[in-house]
């Protein structure tokens, strides 16, 4: 069985912001976390786009958002 491709991995650019990081440095919930996100998404103030990252076990196509300043 020939071996498994590598899988290529995003560069996060500076100022994109993952869920678990938003999470962490606003200190709140994983579901306040979301409702904020979502309420930022539907005012148009901030941005989603989905990166592959590494994670424990794999490769992860993971949402990361950036928010207007």
């Amino acid at each position: 069985m020939p071996p498994r491709p590598q899988q290529k991995i995003d560069k996060v650019p500076e100022g994109w912001y993952s869920r678990d990081q938003l999470q962490e440095a606003w200190g709140l919930s994983q579901s306040r976390t979301l409702e904020l996100i979502r309420s930022a998404l539907r005012r148009k103030e901030a941005k989603v786009k989905t990166f592959k990252v590494k994670r424990d076990v794999g490769v992860y196509r993971i949402p990361f958002y950036q928010f207007k300043g």
